[in-house]
């Protein structure tokens, strides 16, 4: 099993103080607490068996047959874990790993991020700072067109983030794009972006695949209702077909401006189907129904790779939570939010749920980033959880949110024995995804699941997340030193006075707890032995790009 770990970005100019150090190898899962451990994975069997493949104790182990000759299927079958939301960022709030995952294909940024992870060209050939770092220049590419034949030029870019900014649309993403004030066209390639601040984040925000950086036909986009659902990019495929809930199939684009140097042969059809359920994504990919597969699930990937499938890994930035909505009781009291971070084992629930060395997460940043900080977070002590809630004084009962699948069950089923173990009654509620994300954004929710995105630069999502105003601030939690402290993180260009500011939001979110961690971003894909190029999992969503091989 390949596995691939998050790099820092070489960004231009004055900007490379992002983090220069070697990565370090994944530390041990710490041992979690035998008396947790125990009845977790009880629980956890008890909902897991019945999900399991009837098949699998007669399934022959791996030889050492004959490499298998690698392959680039005419039509490439991908499973994915969820229906799309949308493609318009006026229409939908954010794009899920589902969608960004066939968003990737349709689309281009404006940079990437090279396999160093450096910041390299892609419809832009240079981004370039002024002095101040409030002025950002940006040379695009030419002769590249849209799907529907539009150009690109500047006017297209500009017309793009003019959309995203203007107050007048109400954008939920404009979060995202900071202190980003106006873009304009110098002329047909030039393209100049004004800040009202500096903003060490823009380059990575550029080069990230995300409801904010993908970059639709001028043409299209002229009716968003239409674009939503059937987008026009300049990437290597083009949309054809979404029969929702179902699946999603694209084309390879014959004019593609990439291809125009290469020999190499790629899928001429993509189809996603969506599977929301993990095991039976595992069931098709094995059955030869898809050729490739998504999951955060290291169990299913430790089985793949037993059976002799492809299995890459990425440990990423960034973390996945649980959020609690602190606008309402009994999550408006800080002593109920810190009594179940006392009350959950985290490393305990890793260890049942997951397999292949996923690690328990306890600070927002992950491995690699220049921000990590020393952990403040409450460390599992069920007394002090105990003598919280007594002091609190009241009965607490919480309705825990997750997703309709076994995975999501058993998520459910032990974050209630962690709870119910110091007195706290928990209710679970079983949803389908769209679902649980569409409460979690409306804010009708106690406990419900959320992800710190896999991104080289912590400022979007921590911003979106926890600032004041936000319409992604989904706990509700606001304060003058948050907003402050992510301010500070943003307008300063010096690595050491962001990763002050990202630490001391990180004590301060310690304090006031308005999520609990279940582990880092770790990701899967799983694909048939012989599937030829390069899987990737950067950013957390997974590419379809590096299918390739040449002379096949």
């Amino acid at each position: 099993m390949r596995e691939f770990y998050p790099k820092p970005a070489a960004l231009p100019c004055k900007l490379s103080y992002m983090l220069k150090t070697p990565l370090h190898p994944i530390s041990p899962t710490p041992r979690p607490s035998n008396r947790v451990l125990l009845t977790v994975c009880a629980a956890l069997l008890a909902v897991l068996t019945a999900a399991c493949s009837p098949g699998d104790p007669a399934d022959p182990a791996p030889t050492l047959a004959d490499t298998p000759v690698p392959v680039v299927p005419a039509t490439l079958r991908v499973g994915l874990e969820a229906d799309l939301q949308g493609f318009d960022p006026l229409r939908t709030r954010l794009m899920g790993v589902s969608t960004l995952t066939v968003a990737d294909a349709v689309f281009d940024t404006l940079v990437t991020l090279d396999p160093s992870g450096a910041i390299a060209p892609r419809l832009a050939l240079s981004l370039t700072p002024s002095p101040d770092l409030q002025q950002w220049r940006l040379d695009l590419r030419e002769g590249v067109r849209f799907h529907d034949g539009t150009p690109l030029d500047a006017a297209a870019v500009a017309n793009h983030f003019s959309r995203l900014i203007d107050p007048a649309n109400r954008c939920a993403c404009r979060p995202f794009l900071g202190p980003l004030e106006r873009v304009v066209a110098l002329n047909e390639r030039e393209v100049m972006f004004e800040l009202s601040s500096p903003w060490a984040a823009l380059p990575a925000v550029l080069g990230e695949p995300s409801v904010v950086s993908l970059i639709g036909s001028p043409a299209a986009l002229a009716d968003g209702e239409a674009f939503n659902r059937a987008p026009v990019g300049t990437g290597p495929y083009r949309f054809v077909e979404w029969r929702s809930g179902e699946s999603v199939r694209l084309e390879r684009f014959a004019d593609y401006w990439a291809d125009q140097d290469t020999d190499q042969a790629h899928p001429q059809t993509i189809e996603y189907r969506v599977l929301p359920d993990q095991q039976a994504r595992l069931a098709a990919l094995r059955a030869g129904d898809v050729d490739l597969i998504w999951t955060l699930d290291g169990a299913s990937a430790a089985r793949a790779d037993e059976l002799g499938l492809r299995v890459e890994r990425r440990r990423g930035a960034g973390a996945r939570l649980l959020v609690l909505n602190t606008r309402q009781p009994p999550f408006d009291d800080v002593r109920v939010r810190r009594a179940l971070a006392y009350a959950s084992d985290s490393a305990a629930y890793v260890a049942a749920v997951s397999e292949d060395g996923v690690v328990a997460a306890d600070e927002p940043y992950g491995p690699g980033s220049p921000f990590r900080c020393d952990s403040h977070w409450p460390a599992y002590d069920p007394a002090e959880a105990e003598r919280l809630l007594a002091d609190y004084g009241q009965p607490v009962a919480v309705t825990f949110g997750h997703t309709a699948t076994p995975r999501g069950q058993a998520a459910g089923q032990i974050f209630q024995q962690f709870w119910q173990a110091v007195g706290v009654e928990v209710t679970l509620q079983p949803m389908e995804q769209v679902q649980l994300v569409g409460s979690v954004f409306r804010r009708r929710f106690q406990v419900g699941p959320w992800r710190l995105r896999d991104s080289v630069d912590p400022d979007p999502d921590l911003y979106g997340l926890f600032q004041s105003a936000s319409p992604f601030n989904v706990t509700g939690l606001a304060s003058e030193r948050l907003d402050q402290l992510l301010l500070d993180g943003r307008r300063t260009v010096a690595t050491e006075e962001r990763r002050a500011a990202y630490c001391e939001l990180e004590r301060y979110l310690a304090e006031q707890v308005p999520y609990l961690y279940l582990g880092e971003n770790t990701y899967f894909a799983i694909a048939r032995a012989d599937l030829a190029g390069e899987l990737s999992l950067r950013g957390g969503l997974l590419s379809v790009r590096g299918i390739a091989a040449a002379d096949l």
